[in-house]
This record gives C-alpha cells, sequence and structure tokens, in this order.
C-alpha cells in the first residue's frame, strides 16, 4: 500500500511539476495509518501575485489544478505498471530526490523506460507493415546486419533513439556522455570530476525525461482539462 502511494505521489508531482508535501492514510479492515511525505513547498509565484494581482495568482494556481486534474487522468487510463506510469513515477521520484546522482540516475531511467516503450511500438507496427517507426532502430543496426552477424538494440541504443525522435537537436555523442555518467552512479564509482559534470548536467537530462514523459499523458476526451 505505501509503495503504492508512492506511485501516486510521484505523479502528482510530475503532472504538477514540483515536489509538493503530501498526506497519506493507508486503510484496511484491520489498521488505519497516517503518514506525512514531507517536501518543500513550491513556493514560487510570479512576483505579481506575491504583489496582489489576482489575475497573475489564479493563472499560477492553474497550473496546480491543471496538474491535478492530469494526474487524476492518469490513474484513470493508466497501467500503474505500465511503461507510461513508470516513467512518470521515475521523473516524479526525480523531483522529490535531494541527491544530484540519485535524480540524475532517476531521469536516466524513466528514458529508458520510454526507449523500450518506443521500441515495443516500432515492433509492433512493422509486424504489421509499417516500415517508418522501424527506420532508427534499422539504421543503428545496419553495420551489424550487413556483417552477418546478429544485431541487438541494446540500453543506450534505445534512449538515444527515444532522444532523436523527440529532440533531434541533442547530439548523439551527449547521450553517450549520459550514459558514461549513468555507468559510474551504477556501479558506485563516481571521480569528483563526475560529480560535478554529474551536477552540471542534471538539469538537462532531467528536463530531457520530464518532457519525454509529459507527452505520455492521455489527452481528455474532450480535448481539456478543467
Amino acid at each position: 500500500m505505501f509503495s503504492t502511494a508512492e506511485r501516486n505521489r510521484n505523479l502528482v508531482t510530475f503532472t504538477v511539476g514540483h515536489a509538493i508535501p503530501m498526506a497519506i492514510q493507508l486503510a484496511s479492515q484491520d489498521f488505519l495509518h497516517s503518514i506525512r511525505m514531507e517536501a518543500q513547498p513550491a513556493v514560487d509565484p510570479p512576483r505579481a501575485a506575491i504583489e496582489g494581482d489576482l489575475k497573475a495568482a489564479e493563472e499560477w494556481y492553474t497550473r496546480f489544478r491543471r496538474g491535478y486534474a492530469e494526474a487524476q487522468l492518469c490513474l484513470d487510463r493508466l497501467n500503474p505498471w505500465g511503461a507510461e506510469s513508470r516513467s512518470m513515477s521515475l521523473v516524479g521520484e526525480a523531483m522529490w530526490t535531494s541527491d544530484v546522482e540519485e535524480r540524475f540516475f532517476y531521469s536516466w531511467r524513466a528514458l529508458e523506460v520510454i526507449g523500450n516503450l518506443d521500441l515495443q511500438i516500432a515492433r509492433r507496427k512493422l509486424s504489421a507493415g509499417e516500415l517508418e517507426p522501424s527506420e532508427l532502430y534499422l539504421r543503428a543496426a545496419a553495420e551489424t546486419l550487413l556483417a552477418g552477424q546478429t544485431a541487438k538494440i541494446d540500453t543506450p541504443a534505445r534512449v538515444q533513439i527515444a532522444i532523436a525522435k523527440r529532440f533531434p537537436e541533442v547530439e548523439k555523442s551527449r547521450v553517450e556522455y549520459y550514459y558514461d555518467l549513468r555507468n559510474a552512479i551504477a556501479h558506485g564509482d563516481v571521480s569528483a570530476e563526475q560529480h560535478l559534470e554529474i551536477l552540471k548536467s542534471g538539469p538537462e537530462i532531467h528536463k530531457l525525461a520530464f518532457e519525454a514523459a509529459k507527452r505520455l499523458v492521455p489527452e481528455a476526451s474532450n480535448g481539456t482539462i478543467r
């Protein structure tokens, strides 16, 4: 139950765009337990709102109302263990953690999930006779295939393709650099120089993960979310 509560917390954090304090109540026939998940409040309203501009304050608060509505939409329509929900939860978890290496790692993991989802979709469409979604994967494996060897689209390639599809301005070498830093974190061997690079490039990879996952939020049936 706590795990489910954490995923819901992460989802709301993702859709709202901030880690916000939450009160969680776990209940069954046998027990009732309340938990507070503390975070710094999202105190970043525009100056005009602070100074009493009601329109500015309303526009700022509308972001939160929309975020909560999007979270409810995701909870209603998405499989909680599906790739879409998982990627959003990982990005939300990245927003909650105060550790820069963990934030970087969670962001990369979200991109891995999206990369795996993209490949699954491309495979399904290829089976249905649609070649176009598979083009980037075939290019990545072309040299190996032409050499008569078995080709495998590994994790870095999946992430690189997922990013290339959504953010063509990001160079392949940059994604490879992210992967090197990810490996350093995963294997517990981060140098002072690498930690500095993780600190500097963390916001970049987090933004990529956030924007990629944001595109997976289902649209409301009437085209708007109130």
